[in-house]
């Protein structure tokens, strides 16, 4: 529904259309694309998502260690994020990575600035994050037959063990069978 004026001659969606559009963008925004669903992510990560604060960084550096707060630490709620698929999110969840609160923490403190502690911790995030979204690739039809003989052969060698244990035992005892 497009509303339009006499007298300036604009014309501009009504309230019901900006609605529409908004919560399009937003099912967009919230849906993965076919490449962030292969990696199990969404990058970049959206702004606004994880908190980052900083603090005192610990070791050597002299004055400057004392005099700014160099150290970053991530702090990311892997339950309320909808950027990272469920199947990496259930990984993170059945890993020990996560504090009481349902957070993953990502620090570092590798650099005398905080510019390059926030790249570091964002980058130790995406490694993380590629770790957990990891899916092997599909076993080829010979790759299946070759693991299915091998099996066979295993079976094969277990029972040649029990028939040979059960020999030498009649062997030692003859009462027992």
């Amino acid at each position: 529904a497009v509303v339009s004026t006499q007298s300036t001659g604009l014309s501009f969606p009504t309230n019901f259309r900006i609605l529409e559009l908004v919560s399009h963008q937003c099912r967009r925004l919230l849906s993965l694309s076919a490449n962030d669903e292969r990696r199990g992510y969404i990058y970049p990560f959206p702004k606004g998502v994880y908190q980052i604060t900083d603090m005192k960084s610990s070791g050597p550096g002299g004055q400057n260690l004392n005099r700014r707060n160099t150290k970053i630490a991530l702090r990311l709620k892997v339950t309320g994020v909808y950027w990272i698929s469920e199947r990496t999110r259930a990984s993170i969840m059945n890993s020990n990575l996560l504090d009481k609160r349902g957070s993953l923490t990502v620090t570092s403190q590798i650099s005398r600035n905080q510019i390059d502690n926030k790249k570091d911790c964002l980058q130790k995030l995406q490694r993380l994050l590629d770790e957990h979204s990891f899916v092997p690739p599909e076993s080829s039809p010979q790759e299946l037959a070759e693991k299915a003989r091998l099996a066979k052969i295993r079976k094969e060698r277990q029972k040649k063990k029990e028939r040979t244990n059960k020999y030498k035992l009649n062997r030692d005892n003859p009462f027992v069978r």
